[in-house]
């Protein structure tokens, strides 16, 4: 067996465990750099070729600029690892489905194309499982968002681990991989054996409970949108219902005299104004730094320096609260254009997989590509408001991962 054929299981390793202990974020790019190295003097190429090539090498060549920029490298530094790890992660789940990387070697891995894809399925599944049962014995619960949630309820959680996490930082990572589980139910349960269809019916209820319990309203708007999509693309009538339930809603709105659903979103004592002063001011720096950013982590630093919140205290807001502005801010437009390029490429691989599937009745196949595509509908959505799988965030090469689970299935399944 090639040693390359490691790769995907050592970089899983690496991540998970760069996860849990920052200081491993040097050691596992290490690793990774290691099976580079490797496949480069077995087949004269680093890594398999793919659409999202051109907007990692700019994230790459900024990380240097980002690094002289940064006032505080003992910040930037772990999150420039960080995003390095994540790349590394996307390109070991590629070449691990595309096969052994040399032209006449391909299919080494004794496994054909729709069997790497129910892998990668698989794992995108144990990824969300892993999520919602750590949440149980990690996350550090919020009480006050959703009235019908008690706080009682939670009181039957124990934190078992010293670093906390924050519930929007769970819920970010996990309505993710959400939809990419619904996906498949949705549109290819005729093809799943019972025990698949069950098993897969009680992750999706066991993960949505967990989300719930997040109270992350922003995740939680996010699952809504993708619920509407899947739903559209699954059956037509479903956009004329949704169209009329927005009609229906706007007149109540209007007509009732309602608190105005941005208040709902941003409630007291943050609201809607404290979100759009944090907006501005990530809008500034851009402007004052559009070609370098600040540095990856520094934009509470900045923005206490030169503007100054006038209704949050310093030191109190991290990040922009959204997800792109918060990367224009950290690399400067040239690494914002580069990650928005890249997040297009994923979402033209997943439609062109799911109508890949259509085209040939597969529903597991069109299901796939469906789910990839709300994966990161979920991303867009929840990313307008937050931005907790980036820069100093722990779970930040979750997205690439998933990037690399729409890209490898597009190039396996589709023939490129």
């Amino acid at each position: 067996m090639p040693l390359t054929s490691l790769e995907i299981w050592a970089a899983a390793i690496a991540v998970i465990a760069s996860m849990a202990a920052p200081r491993l974020l040097l050691p596992a790019l290490g690793v990774m750099a290691g099976f580079w190295l490797v496949r480069w003097r077995a087949w004269g190429q680093f890594t398999v070729r793919t659409q999202l090539d051109g907007g990692n090498a700019v994230l790459a060549l900024m990380l240097p600029i980002t690094l002289w920029a940064t006032s505080r490298p003992d910040i930037t530094l772990p999150q420039v690892l960080r995003l390095l790890t994540g790349i590394g992660f996307y390109y070991a789940i590629v070449n691990w489905a595309a096969g052994e990387h040399h032209p006449a070697k391909q299919g080494d891995t004794n496994l054909q194309p729709r069997e790497r894809s129910r892998w990668l399925f698989r794992g995108t599944v144990v990824a969300g499982i892993g999520l919602a049962l750590f949440a149980l014995v990690s996350v550090e619960w919020l009480f006050y968002k959703l009235p019908f949630l008690s706080a009682d309820l939670y009181s039957r959680f124990f934190l078992l681990v010293a670093d906390r996490v924050h519930p929007n930082v769970l819920a970010g990572s996990l309505v993710m991989v959400l939809p990419v589980i619904l996906g498949v139910l949705l549109f290819g349960v005729r093809q799943l054996r019972g025990y698949q269809g069950w098993g897969l019916a009680a992750a999706v209820v066991g993960m949505g409970i967990v989300l719930l319990l997040t109270q992350s309203r922003g995740a939680l708007l996010a699952l809504g949108a993708v619920l509407v999509v899947l739903a559209g693309m699954r059956w037509r009538w479903t956009w004329a219902a949704a169209l009329l339930a927005a009609v229906v809603g706007g007149l109540v709105y209007m007509l009732g005299g309602s608190p105005m659903p941005l208040d709902a979103l941003f409630p007291a004592p943050a609201g809607i104004e404290a979100r759009l002063e944090i907006w501005s001011r990530a809008l500034w720096l851009i402007r004052d730094f559009p070609l370098t950013g600040v540095g990856m982590g520094m934009f509470g630093t900045a923005v206490d320096l030169l503007y100054p919140f006038t209704m949050t205290a310093p030191g109190n807001v991290p990040h922009a609260h959204n997800l792109f502005l918060q990367i224009g801010v950290d690399l400067g437009l040239p690494g914002m254009l580069a990650w928005v390029f890249n997040l297009s490429m994923v979402f033209a691989a997943a439609f062109r997989v799911f109508r890949f599937g259509r085209l040939r009745q597969d529903g597991w196949m069109a299901g796939l590509g469906a789910g990839l595509l709300g994966s990161q509908i979920a991303l867009v959505v929840h990313g307008s408001m937050d931005a907790v799988v980036w820069g100093m965030v722990r779970s930040a090469p979750l997205v690439w991962g998933l990037w690399g689970v729409v890209i490898a299935v597009r190039q396996v399944e589709t023939g490129g």
